[in-house]
């Protein structure tokens, strides 16, 4: 993947395509990508619904193989509802699509003149926009099937919604799967749940944080921050999140993922190449937060987790804020 498709919908006489190359952002995919060029482009301080924020969508930098469980997708932005940086992640078959065709993103910018909807068809042959106002207000299923019937049985769709058009904090993007259903969405953002959430209480069980009591503060800054790195770096791939538990488990099977990298693009990273790029993703992001008014007031838990003890163990949030302040510490 080796082009930069950038569609600036603000532009003087309509939607303007201009596809170029990587630039600065060579070497990225998914969620490294999104969060770069997010971090470098997009003012921090502007409406998130204004002209100035940008959605970028980036297959993960193993889409468009035959990796299993490779089809992940990101897609970024500064977000509607909590004003600061955000990256969705999806399944579906666009991202495979998107990697066949050697894009590596595609960066929607600028505010209509206009109130209009329109449809991106893109293609071995290129990229073509057209004003579709008959889309107006239509389901996600019944939109696909319209696609379908125009662009024939093979096309993929991404698409708003409903929720996208009315500007909800809660709107998704779809993304059809391999039964061309589009049941496959980016929510995260307080656009939907995020199925990481069970790390803390799965790492005895999974042997993910070694021996680490989940019930008991110690350990737990390290175990976060690790996470928090793998998380970030796997995003960008374009697998499973869920191979984060035997890639930080099992070393062989963390230098099979790279080793997978390295073949599919020609690249020669290493462990702690992979390590750097979840840091450096999650350094871009923070650094976007804290120039959109984000301190580590931010990061604390409201008072209650301290005071009110959560059945069925009957304990409290016990983690420190000076060790809180250290997750990322690297």
């Amino acid at each position: 993947m080796d082009k930069l498709l950038r569609i600036n919908m603000g532009a003087n006489g309509g939607p303007e395509v201009k596809t170029g190359p990587l630039g600065d952002y060579a070497g990225l995919g998914g969620r490294a990508m999104t969060s770069a060029i997010v971090a470098k482009e997009v003012p921090p301080l502007c409406h998130p619904l204004g002209e100035d924020n940008k959605l970028v969508i980036a297959p993960g930098m193993l889409s468009g193989s035959v990796a299993a469980m490779s089809g992940r997708i990101s897609v970024g932005c500064k977000s509607p509802l909590t004003g600061g940086i955000k990256e969705s992640n999806s399944g579906g078959q666009p991202s495979q699509m998107l990697g066949r065709l050697g894009y590596a993103a595609i960066v929607l910018e600028g505010k209509p003149k206009e109130k209009a909807l329109y449809k991106v068809f893109i293609n071995k042959d290129g990229v073509k926009i057209k004003k579709d106002n008959s889309l107006c207000m239509l389901g996600n299923y019944d939109l696909v099937d319209k696609m379908k019937a125009e662009y024939g049985e093979k096309v993929h769709c991404i698409s708003i919604g409903p929720a996208g058009e009315m500007k909800m904090s809660a709107a998704s993007l779809a993304f059809t799967d391999m039964e061309q259903r589009p049941t496959r969405h980016a929510g995260r953002g307080g656009t939907g749940a995020d199925h990481t959430a069970g790390y803390a209480v799965a790492t005895n069980i999974l042997g993910v944080g070694g021996n680490i009591d989940p019930l008991k503060p110690e350990g737990q800054i390290e175990l976060s921050r690790n996470l928090q790195i793998a998380t970030a770096a796997i995003d960008s791939t374009g697998m499973c999140l869920f191979i984060a538990f035997p890639i930080l488990d099992q070393p062989e099977t963390f230098q099979a993922l790279i080793d997978l990298i390295n073949a599919f693009s020609g690249r020669h990273l290493t462990a702690d190449d992979l390590t750097a790029l979840g840091q450096s993703i999650l350094k871009n992001e923070r650094d976007f937060n804290a120039r959109a008014g984000f301190t580590n007031k931010d990061d604390r838990l409201p008072d209650y987790f301290k005071k009110e003890q959560l059945s069925p163990h009957n304990v409290t949030f016990e983690v420190p804020d000076e060790e809180l302040d250290q997750v990322h510490s690297y």
